[in-house]
């Protein structure tokens, strides 16, 4: 009316629309660098923003996207507002369009689908690492300290024993090569008395002590025993998967056909089958439990003898421990122990049970960052909600007062505001719910041993996200349901 050009208002509003997307990329920037190095220590990242900040094309892309971002966000609004008729604006008679609803509404749709698949995931993420945490490994894998790099001390190790047996925070003190989760190596064997051909199995090598220390159960046969001889340099110990694969029968034929005293081939050397043990899980969960050869670790037979590293396992006693002081005292005279065998021992150690976790340390630092991700998201939508219901409030004015003054209750107005919201938040969870179904099957196929995939999960998401919707636009509905009728319709 005072001269403007619809030329000039586009130009002003994209402008302005442009000024918004600069200060918000600046609040961006700030607000990066504040929060980087608590993300690094999630992430177990190194990101620096300032080696960024100095690059030219970082500034350059970074000054483009949001140059872009803010035209495209300023281009329909634009248009659009640029349109109208001034007479008709200003005589109270403006419109609003099915086609600028039906965008808002999509985009309402967008960040709670968002909103919702994120939930789920999140969700899942942690449910699988509840699972796998709490899994029965096979064994009792608590209290147990493993002291690495135990070959460097050579023939000193049973001093070593010798002085940490009488301890009483020590139960069991047991010998291995490798440790679980990682058992790594393996070995490639044939059998004597079944055509099975050559058989694939992964490879432990421990004392007399180190399995009764995992308290592992036995189906067949015995332990090493120290005091037989051959037993360092002629038999071997079986899982019952190994037992399975070399054609030696299952669990159920073991009284009438037992593996005890069959025979297994490595190259020149033969060895005698004096136990059988259940299956235990000796690595990540990741994988199924598979076969497995245990020798004796003095074993003469094998090319890595004496070399391979070597761990010295201590069951400790919880009652003897109660406190972390104590478990540090213990550590501490561990340590003046073997300093006072060899002084230039690189003392190191480890709780089996934290080996377990670690194993899961990228699902863990995953489910964290997910975390922050999904109530970033769930911010962002109820922005969006917000904005879309204060708007909706804002032309549905005079339609409330109407209604309130032919006698509708405020309750019903506030559950007739919000019916729409929850509509728009159930499509989402129509469409968001096999997004995320899709991603938690595919993350979980990665699992041998994962959680169900449980329906209850998926409702659980979206009566929060429901939650989530109605506290949003409840203000903004009590709000319009409590106005005085005569001031939405005095001009009418």
């Amino acid at each position: 009316m005072l001269g403007s050009h619809r030329k000039a208002l586009i130009h002003q509003f994209i402008f302005e629309s442009i000024l918004y997307t600069i200060a918000s990329t600046i609040i961006a920037i700030v607000a990066t660098e504040l929060f980087i190095n608590a993300f690094n220590g999630i992430a177990q990242k190194e990101l620096s923003l300032y080696t960024y900040l100095t690059n030219i094309k970082f500034i350059g892309i970074t000054s483009g996207f949001a140059l872009t971002l803010g035209f495209i966000a300023g281009v329909y609004p634009a248009f659009y507002l640029s349109s109208f008729k001034p007479a008709s604006i200003l005589k109270g008679k403006m419109s609003t369009s099915i086609k600028g609803k039906r965008l808002r509404n999509a985009l309402v749709v967008f960040q709670f689908t968002a909103s919702i698949a994120l939930i789920v995931s999140t969700f899942f993420v942690h449910k699988q690492l509840s699972y796998s945490t709490s899994f029965n490994v096979g064994y009792d894998r608590d209290h147990i300290l493993q002291l690495h790099n135990i070959e460097r001390l050579d023939t000193e190790v049973d001093a070593l024993k010798n002085a940490l047996t009488s301890n009483p925070a020590i139960k069991i003190i047991g010998q291995s090569h490798q440790v679980p989760p990682n058992i790594q190596r393996g070995d490639i064997v044939n059998t004597e008395d079944v055509n099975t051909g050559e058989v694939q199995l992964r490879r432990m090598k421990v004392d007399d002590s180190y399995l009764n220390l995992l308290d592992i159960k036995w189906l067949a046969g015995r332990n090493f025993d120290k005091s037989r001889s051959t037993d360092k340099s002629a038999t071997v110990i079986l899982n019952a998967s190994a037992v399975k694969a070399l054609g030696f029968g299952i669990e159920a034929d073991y009284t009438s056909d037992s593996p005890i005293g069959k025979v297994v081939i490595r190259g020149n050397s033969r060895f005698e089958v004096i136990g059988v043990v259940d299956d235990f899980h000796f690595n990540s969960l990741k994988h199924e439990v598979q076969p497995l050869i245990i020798y004796h670790i003095e074993n003469p037979n094998l090319p890595d003898s004496g070399t391979s590293p070597s761990f010295l396992s201590l069951r400790l006693n919880a009652e003897a421990i109660n406190s972390g002081d104590g478990l540090q005292g213990l550590i501490s005279e561990i340590e003046s122990h073997i300093i006072s065998i060899d002084g230039s021992f690189p003392f190191e150690y480890s709780f089996m049970d934290q080996s377990f976790e670690n194993s899961f340390r990228n699902e863990r630092k995953m489910g964290q960052v997910l975390n922050i991700f999904t109530v970033m998201a769930v911010i962002i939508a109820c922005l969006g909600l917000y904005g879309l219901a204060a708007f909706s409030a804002e032309q549905r004015t005079k339609e409330l007062g109407i209604r309130k003054v032919l006698g509708a209750k405020t309750m019903h107005l506030v559950m007739l505001f919000s019916s729409e919201f929850t509509r728009l938040v159930l499509l989402s969870l129509i469409i968001g719910s096999p997004l995320a179904y899709y991603f938690v099957k595919s993350w979980l196929s990665d699992f041998a041993y994962k959680t169900p995939i449980d329906l209850w999960v998926f409702v659980l998401a979206g009566i929060t996200a429901l939650f989530i919707s109605w506290s949003t636009v409840g203000f903004q509905s009590f709000k319009s349901a409590l106005l005085n009728p005569v001031d939405a319709l005095k001009d009418e």
